[in-house]
Protein backbone atom coordinates (compact mmCIF):
# COMPACT_ATOMS: atom_id res chain seq x y z
CA UNK A 1 0.00 0.00 0.00
CA UNK A 2 0.95 3.46 -1.08
CA UNK A 3 -0.35 6.89 0.34
CA UNK A 4 -0.59 9.38 -2.98
CA UNK A 5 0.43 12.89 -2.16
CA UNK A 6 -2.18 14.17 -4.18
CA UNK A 7 -5.47 12.98 -3.11
CA UNK A 8 -4.46 11.67 0.47
CA UNK A 9 -5.43 8.40 -0.30
CA UNK A 10 -4.12 4.78 0.71
CA UNK A 11 -4.06 2.82 -2.47
CA UNK A 12 -2.41 -0.82 -3.98
CA UNK A 13 1.06 -0.12 -5.73
CA UNK A 14 -0.41 -0.84 -9.29
CA UNK A 15 -2.20 2.51 -9.16
CA UNK A 16 1.16 4.10 -9.09
CA UNK A 17 3.31 4.76 -12.33
CA UNK A 18 7.12 3.82 -11.83
CA UNK A 19 9.21 5.93 -11.49
CA UNK A 20 13.35 5.13 -11.02
CA UNK A 21 14.36 8.07 -8.80
CA UNK A 22 11.36 7.65 -6.26
CA UNK A 23 12.61 6.47 -2.98
CA UNK A 24 10.29 3.28 -3.61
CA UNK A 25 10.73 3.34 -7.44
CA UNK A 26 7.02 4.96 -8.12
CA UNK A 27 5.56 7.71 -8.62
CA UNK A 28 4.18 9.86 -6.24
CA UNK A 29 0.42 10.62 -7.23
CA UNK A 30 -1.66 7.68 -8.18
CA UNK A 31 -2.64 7.41 -11.78
CA UNK A 32 -5.94 8.96 -11.32
CA UNK A 33 -4.54 12.12 -10.10
CA UNK A 34 -2.03 12.39 -12.31
CA UNK A 35 -5.06 11.61 -15.32
CA UNK A 36 -6.79 14.61 -13.68
CA UNK A 37 -4.22 16.69 -13.71
CA UNK A 38 -2.91 16.33 -17.05
CA UNK A 39 -6.51 16.94 -18.28
CA UNK A 40 -6.48 20.32 -16.50
CA UNK A 41 -2.99 21.37 -17.66
CA UNK A 42 -4.38 20.50 -21.37
CA UNK A 43 -7.27 22.30 -20.76
CA UNK A 44 -5.58 25.81 -19.04
CA UNK A 45 -2.43 25.30 -22.24
CA UNK A 46 -4.52 24.82 -25.53
CA UNK A 47 -1.60 26.94 -27.29
CA UNK A 48 1.17 24.75 -25.67
CA UNK A 49 -0.76 21.65 -25.74
CA UNK A 50 -1.54 22.00 -29.57
CA UNK A 51 2.30 22.88 -30.63
CA UNK A 52 3.44 19.51 -28.29
CA UNK A 53 0.96 17.41 -29.96
CA UNK A 54 1.76 18.80 -33.44
CA UNK A 55 5.34 18.22 -32.54
CA UNK A 56 4.65 14.05 -31.42
CA UNK A 57 2.64 14.31 -34.07
CA UNK A 58 4.77 15.46 -36.92
CA UNK A 59 7.88 13.38 -35.71
CA UNK A 60 9.06 9.72 -36.58
CA UNK A 61 8.09 8.49 -33.56
CA UNK A 62 4.78 9.40 -33.01
CA UNK A 63 3.88 8.50 -36.53
CA UNK A 64 5.05 4.82 -35.76
CA UNK A 65 2.70 4.93 -32.20
CA UNK A 66 0.09 6.32 -34.35
CA UNK A 67 -0.02 4.25 -37.32
CA UNK A 68 0.46 1.06 -35.41
CA UNK A 69 -2.29 1.76 -32.78
CA UNK A 70 -4.53 2.04 -36.13
CA UNK A 71 -3.42 -1.72 -37.67
CA UNK A 72 -4.21 -2.89 -33.96
CA UNK A 73 -7.25 -0.78 -33.90
CA UNK A 74 -8.37 -2.24 -37.53
CA UNK A 75 -7.11 -5.96 -36.76
CA UNK A 76 -4.40 -5.03 -39.46
CA UNK A 77 -0.68 -7.05 -39.45
CA UNK A 78 2.27 -4.59 -38.47
CA UNK A 79 5.37 -5.08 -40.01
CA UNK A 80 6.75 -2.14 -39.82
CA UNK A 81 9.96 -1.08 -37.95
CA UNK A 82 10.80 2.43 -36.29
CA UNK A 83 13.73 2.37 -38.84
CA UNK A 84 11.25 2.07 -41.92
CA UNK A 85 9.15 5.09 -40.56
CA UNK A 86 12.45 7.25 -40.46
CA UNK A 87 13.08 6.01 -43.58
CA UNK A 88 9.15 6.79 -45.20
CA UNK A 89 9.19 10.21 -43.68
CA UNK A 90 12.90 11.43 -45.71
CA UNK A 91 11.16 10.11 -48.65
CA UNK A 92 8.10 12.51 -48.25
CA UNK A 93 3.90 12.52 -49.24
CA UNK A 94 3.81 10.19 -52.25
CA UNK A 95 1.14 12.63 -53.36
CA UNK A 96 2.77 16.10 -53.20
CA UNK A 97 6.44 15.21 -52.23
CA UNK A 98 5.85 17.32 -48.84
CA UNK A 99 8.62 15.92 -46.55
CA UNK A 100 6.88 18.18 -43.30
CA UNK A 101 3.43 16.88 -43.06
CA UNK A 102 3.91 13.11 -43.78
CA UNK A 103 1.67 12.30 -40.82
CA UNK A 104 1.02 8.47 -41.63
CA UNK A 105 0.96 5.48 -44.00
CA UNK A 106 -0.71 4.96 -47.14
CA UNK A 107 -1.40 1.11 -48.11
CA UNK A 108 -0.79 1.01 -51.48
CA UNK A 109 -2.98 -2.22 -51.75
CA UNK A 110 -5.88 -2.26 -48.77
CA UNK A 111 -6.34 -5.69 -48.70
CA UNK A 112 -2.64 -6.18 -47.56
CA UNK A 113 -1.55 -5.46 -44.54
CA UNK A 114 1.11 -3.04 -43.80
CA UNK A 115 4.26 -4.80 -44.79
CA UNK A 116 7.04 -2.44 -45.58
CA UNK A 117 6.55 -3.30 -49.74
CA UNK A 118 2.60 -2.53 -49.41
CA UNK A 119 2.80 1.54 -47.62
CA UNK A 120 4.22 4.30 -48.52
CA UNK A 121 4.80 7.91 -46.86
CA UNK A 122 1.53 10.04 -46.91
CA UNK A 123 0.05 13.37 -45.70
CA UNK A 124 -2.80 12.40 -43.26
CA UNK A 125 -5.33 14.53 -45.77
CA UNK A 126 -4.44 12.33 -48.94
CA UNK A 127 -4.59 9.29 -47.38
CA UNK A 128 -8.30 10.46 -46.04
CA UNK A 129 -9.37 11.43 -49.51
CA UNK A 130 -7.70 8.42 -51.17
CA UNK A 131 -9.27 6.04 -48.80
CA UNK A 132 -9.54 2.57 -50.63
CA UNK A 133 -9.34 3.78 -54.86
CA UNK A 134 -6.27 2.85 -56.19
CA UNK A 135 -3.54 5.66 -57.44
CA UNK A 136 -5.36 5.35 -61.29
CA UNK A 137 -9.25 6.53 -59.20
CA UNK A 138 -7.78 8.89 -56.85
CA UNK A 139 -5.91 10.76 -59.67
CA UNK A 140 -8.64 10.77 -61.54
CA UNK A 141 -11.09 12.58 -58.98
CA UNK A 142 -8.38 15.30 -58.36
CA UNK A 143 -8.58 15.53 -61.95
CA UNK A 144 -12.29 16.01 -62.15
CA UNK A 145 -12.29 18.51 -59.09
CA UNK A 146 -9.99 20.60 -60.80
CA UNK A 147 -11.88 20.70 -64.11
CA UNK A 148 -15.10 20.99 -61.68
CA UNK A 149 -13.86 23.74 -60.40
CA UNK A 150 -12.12 25.76 -63.77
CA UNK A 151 -8.82 25.95 -61.73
Amino acid sequence: MKKCQKCGEEKELDAFGRHPEGKDGMQSQCYVCISIGTKQWRKDNPEKWKAMRDRYNNHPDGIFQHCRASARTYKRDWQITIEQIYFFVSEGCFITGCKDRVTGLDRIDCSIDYVFSNVRPSCARHNEMRNDMTDEEYIRKCEEVVAWSKL
